[in-house]
Formats: structure tokens, C-alpha cells, sequence
């Protein structure tokens, strides 16, 4: 019944009484504010409801965290949240509408994915450390673009000076952006590993290139990934390290719907 609702509107030339199979006229009315580009022509919208309220019996409540094209407010995914019920005539109809957030969302299964394959961008780089091994097919599957290229260059650094790298931070990343339908940005304040850094590959032994990690110390990353073969894949890695962050969830991360 919800997508049915955006299916009309987002329809050329739909008005809003084309909507009241759906909502209720003033619903309807705000429903196709939003999906209006022009007179003729209409956004596109990806809807992710968390519930199909048409379902249920009596008053039900659907969320949405839609993504439109061409964004209609500061960013193309929208928090939206409506309540519906059987009318007179027993028809489901949405009563009430509201637009929760413009600044952001993401839908739960896809934040699932992505903070699953962020964890195994983690993974794959201590799988790919020791040894070194820049042929290594695990770094295509968490890496890709310019990112994919330095990591192979960083390991072939590595390989051929005869170390390795050890790097196991605690994780507590968060979503702060659905960029694109293929594109998001993950922030972490991650918790430094103790033993973060250099060693030589005969002894075992800690190289004196980076400083220690300090007790305590906290690193915040800036990733940003992208959509490539069904995988979230690392295209940029920034961040500062030894700096104040605080863990996930913050203000910083988009509501998760």
C-alpha cells in the first residue's frame, strides 16, 4: 500500500486525487509535493518501508527511508513516517504524513550490509598483512578505485622490504551518509590496537617506523564505499589518529529506519 501510494505520484502527469485510492486527500496532497518536479514531471523514489501497515488491523504506522532523484531537500534519502487506517467503507487509507528528517537515513538492511562488509574491510586488510601478498584476491573484495591500487602498492612495499603490518583497532562505525544509491560514508571512533604497527617478517619484532599506540588512544575514520559485484567495497580512507571522537551511535550517524 505505501509503495503503491509513491508509485502513483512519481506517475507523469498523476495529480493528487489519483492518490486517494491510497490516502486521504491531504495526504495525498503532500505526498505529491514531494514527488513533484514540475507539472508533468515526477521524482523518482526507492522506497524502503520497514512494514506493510495494509496488513495489520486497525491504526498502523509505516517508515520509509526513500531515496529521490532529484533530491527535493538537503539530501536525496528522507526519514518519512505515516499512520493509516480501515475507513468507513473498509478501505486502508493513510491519515497522516510527516517527513521525520531531511537530513538523512538509511534503511536497516542496508546499514546492516554495509557495517558487516566495513568489518570485513578490516579483516581483509590483516588477512592480506602478513605475509604481505599484493596478488592477494581478498584485496579486490574490500577495496576498490584509487584505494584498491594503493593498498596493492603498500603491500608490495611491505613484501619487498621484508615486513609486515599489524592493525586489529575496535570498531564502533556509523553511517553519516547515503551519498548515492551505490555510495555511503562510514565514520569510526575506533579503539587503537596496542600493538598497531611495523614488524619485520624473520623476527617477529616491532620496526621503529610509526610511534606506539598510546593507552587509550582513539583514531577517527572517515570511509567512504561503494556498491561494486553485491559487496561494499573501501573507495577512501581519511581520518586523524590520536585524536577525541566518541563511539557509535552519535549525532553523526544518519537514523538508522
Amino acid at each position: 500500500m505505501w509503495v503503491d501510494l509513491w508509485a502513483a505520484a512519481t506517475t507523469e502527469d498523476s495529480t493528487a486525487a489519483d492518490l486517494e485510492a491510497f490516502a486521504t486527500p491531504e495526504v495525498a496532497a503532500q505526498v505529491m509535493t514531494i514527488a513533484t518536479i514540475d507539472e508533468r514531471n515526477r521524482r523518482q523514489v526507492l522506497n524502503s518501508p520497514n512494514s506493510d501497515p495494509s496488513q495489520t488491523v486497525g491504526e498502523s504506522t509505516v517508515e520509509d527511508c526513500a531515496f529521490l532523484t532529484p533530491p527535493q531537500a538537503e539530501t536525496a534519502a528522507n526519514f518519512f513516517r505515516a499512520t493509516g487506517s480501515v475507513d468507513d467503507t473498509g478501505i486502508f487509507r493513510f491519515d497522516t504524513f510527516e517527513a521525520v528528517s531531511r537530513t538523512g537515513c538509511i534503511p536497516a538492511e542496508l546499514n546492516e550490509a554495509v557495517l558487516r562488509d566495513y568489518a570485513d574491510y578490516w579483516d581483509g586488510l590483516n588477512e592480506i598483512s602478513n605475509p604481505p601478498d599484493p596478488d592477494s584476491p581478498r584485496l579486490a573484495e574490500i577495496a576498490a578505485g584509487g584505494h584498491l591500487q594503493n593498498l596493492r602498492r603498500l603491500t608490495s612495499d611491505d613484501a619487498a622490504n621484508g615486513r609486515y603490518y599489524r592493525d586489529e583497532p575496535t570498531l564502533h562505525p556509523e553511517v553519516s551518509e547515503w551519498r548515492t544509491l551505490s555510495t555511503v560514508v562510514v565514520l569510526d571512533c575506533q579503539e587503537t590496537d596496542p600493538a598497531y604497527g611495523a614488524y619485520d617478517q624473520g623476527t617477529d619484532q616491532r620496526l621503529e617506523i610509526d610511534p606506539p599506540a598510546k593507552p587509550g588512544q582513539r583514531d577517527l575514520r572517515e570511509i567512504t564505499m561503494v556498491l561494486e559485484g553485491g559487496r561494499w567495497k573501501v573507495v577512501d580512507r581519511q581520518g586523524s589518529t590520536d585524536t577525541t571522537c566518541e563511539f557509535a551511535p552519535t549525532p553523526r550517524g544518519v537514523p538508522v529506519v
